[in-house]
């Protein structure tokens, strides 16, 4: 009887494993790509303002380095006088996002500070900013158009 129950538990054990084997490709979280993101918000957001920009202008806005990041995407604004930002990172593992994070939070609340003095209009659009979370991922959204922004970067994960 003790045979027929080790051959049940043993069969059953590996149907389990079998299953959750072949299940993992389907199961597994999405993973977007950085040019998909960077479509979606070509295709949503408007750019007018902004410009594509590269390392050197992560380093110089956000203290972050490009060896700290898999990946990213920063569209800065043109001017000192204007406040809207996109930037996408891909940290190069989920523990790096806390301290992206606080870096970013960092040049949000600097943000803040400057234009409450002189452009309070635009102020207010940077205390509506949208900072998220993703896995390996991190997204700042400074815009009036961050809703829409949001949903367009959430649709790649």
């Amino acid at each position: 009887m003790k045979k027929i129950y080790l051959i049940f538990y043993g069969i059953l054990f590996t149907l389990v494993i079998v299953i959750f084997v072949g299940l993992y490709g389907v199961l597994k979280i999405a993973e977007p790509s950085m040019s998909e993101i960077d479509k979606s918000i070509v295709a949503t957001a408007d750019l007018s303002n902004m410009v594509k920009d590269d390392a050197k202008k992560l380093r110089q806005l956000y203290y972050i380095n490009k060896n700290q990041v898999e990946d990213f995407i920063l569209y800065a604004p043109k001017t000192n006088m204007d406040a809207s930002e996109i930037l996408v990172l891909k940290a190069k593992d989920v523990e790096g996002v806390k301290h992206l994070k606080e870096k970013v939070e960092a040049r949000v609340d600097k943000q803040s500070e400057s234009f409450a003095s002189y452009r309070s209009e635009l102020k207010t659009v940077i205390d509506d900013y949208k900072l998220k979370e993703k896995g390996q991922y991190l997204y700042l959204i400074i815009s009036g158009d961050n809703k829409k922004i949001d949903k367009a970067i959430e649709k790649n994960f």
